[in-house]
């Protein structure tokens, strides 16, 4: 099996970033070594119907406003998603599940690779 391009991609920038030092206090040197460390990979799915597709370009938004709305059905995920590019992003996966739903493309990418983050940490933590 051939490695995720995401993964790929985040140990190449990731090792460029390693070669400047950590700053004092921060547990990793990037957010590509964050992922690293604690990223899983997510299924891309096809947006099931009862999500409708939200802004473009607002992922993080979208994502927030969604799992804020139903917070017993959705959990906020956030990392890198494979379109053209890998790219920064987030999307939403049901509580039980590993499948990505991308409620801001047209279409799902091909991979996801990211991080749960529950509700209470982002009502904490949003904005800053």
């Amino acid at each position: 099996m051939s490695k995720s391009v995401i993964v790929e991609w985040l140990e190449g920038t990731s090792r460029l970033r390693r070669e400047r030092d950590r700053p004092d206090g921060y547990a990793y040197d990037s957010m590509d070594h964050f992922l690293l460390a604690n990223a899983q990979a997510f299924k891309p799915v096809q947006r099931p119907k009862e999500y409708r597709q939200l802004a473009p370009k607002a992922c993080y938004a979208n994502c927030f406003l969604a799992v804020s709305m139903q917070p017993d059905k959705l959990v906020y995920c956030e990392g890198m998603a494979l379109g053209v590019i890998p790219i920064s992003h987030a999307w939403v996966c049901r509580h039980d599940s590993d499948e990505a739903i991308d409620l801001t493309w047209d279409e799902p990418g091909s991979e996801y690779f990211g991080v749960k983050f529950s509700l209470s940490y982002l009502l904490q933590h949003w904005g800053k």
